[in-house]
């Protein structure tokens, strides 16, 4: 898993968020800083360990055909539609986004459209195609 500076943002507001509810939670405001460290160093912990760990959408070629066929696209469509079966909704409504797409959107464009993080697009992607991958075989 890559990570960068972004990503380092995105744990530190999320562990700060922890962090005042925790405070909220235990009435010791006080405590904010040790429960935001602890939870912090936490979450980078286990980003640095692997766990949790998923591929960005750039570790994979997705190709596709420069001029669809006529008589193939119905039966395509089908398909398309069985595989998506084996994914959540969210998940189902951002592949058929990609699918639309006439070039491969990359996980900042995947971010932008459904306003989401570009490690929470990143993770959808990747789930999705496991799902996938899975209901297939």
């Amino acid at each position: 898993m890559v990570g960068d500076y972004e990503d380092l943002y995105q744990e530190a507001a999320i562990a700060s968020v922890k962090a005042l509810i925790t405070s909220r939670k235990k009435e010791s405001p006080e405590r904010f800083i040790p429960f935001f460290r602890v939870i912090f160093k936490t979450s980078c912990i286990k980003l640095a360990s692997g766990i949790q760990t998923v591929h960005c959408l750039e570790d994979y070629l997705l190709l596709c055909p420069e001029e669809p066929n006529e008589e193939t696209s119905e039966p395509e469509n089908i398909e398309i539609e069985q595989a998506l079966q084996a994914v959540s909704k969210r998940q189902r409504e951002i592949c058929r986004w990609l699918l639309q797409q006439s070039t491969p959107a990359s996980t900042p464009d995947i971010a932008r459209e459904f306003n989401i993080s570009r490690r929470h697009a990143c993770r959808v992607v990747s789930e999705s195609i496991q799902k996938i991958e899975g209901a297939i075989r």
